[in-house]
C-alpha cells in the first residue's frame, strides 16, 4: 500500500474499497518497483464526504476481527470477548 492508500481512514461501514498493486518494471522485486493503491467507490458518496475504507474488509468478527483491529487502533479491554483476552 503506498502512502495514498494507507492515508485513508478507517470506518466499518467504508464507503471505498482499496487494493494494493505493484508495479515490477524489470519483473524482479528490486527498487525499480512502484506501490500504487487502486481505489474503487462501493457507495454513493456526496460532495464533501469523506472517503473512508474498512481496514479489515473481509474479516467477521468470528474472525477475531476487533482482536486483530488492536494493532491499528487503541481499544478497551471490555470490548473482547473472553476468547480473545
Amino acid at each position: 500500500m503506498d502512502e495514498f492508500g494507507s492515508a485513508v481512514r478507517h470506518n466499518d461501514d467504508a464507503n471505498s474499497r482499496i487494493a494494493p498493486f505493484l508495479y515490477a518494471p524489470n519483473n524482479k522485486l528490486d527498487k525499480a518497483i512502484i506501490s500504487y493503491s487502486l481505489l474503487w467507490l462501493v457507495k454513493d458518496v456526496k460532495a464533501g464526504e469523506e472517503i473512508t475504507r474498512d481496514h479489515l474488509f473481509g474479516i467477521p468478527e468470528t474472525g477475531g476481527r476487533l482482536a486483530r483491529s488492536s494493532i491499528l487502533y487503541d481499544i478497551p479491554m471490555d470490548k473482547f470477548d473472553n476468547q480473545f483476552r
